[in-house]
């Protein structure tokens, strides 16, 4: 199921980020692409938040230096606001 129109709208505008989100895309080593996560938003999978916030958690996968790693995104979209997003193996 994708996202509603009015999230799509909103995205095709860009995103905002939390300060938390923020300081870890100034980080080289945590770095994503705002286009991937925009895109994971897009296609991947959501649930709600595991801390109960009015956010949705998007699933998805990327690749970085060859790699593949889970990577999950903390999207608000009354905000249109990223406040969390992280990729493990």
């Amino acid at each position: 199921m994708g996202i509603s129109t009015f999230a799509n709208d909103a995205l095709s505008k860009g995103v905002e980020f939390s300060v938390s989100a923020s300081n870890k895309m100034n980080m080289p080593d945590r770095f994503v692409p705002v286009q991937l996560m925009i895109d994971i938003i897009r296609l991947g999978a959501s649930m709600p938040d595991p801390h109960d916030s009015r956010a949705l958690m998007y699933y998805g996968e990327i690749v970085k230096s060859g790699t593949i790693y889970k990577f999950e995104v903390l999207y608000d979209i009354t905000t249109n606001t990223i406040w969390h997003f992280q990729y493990y193996r």
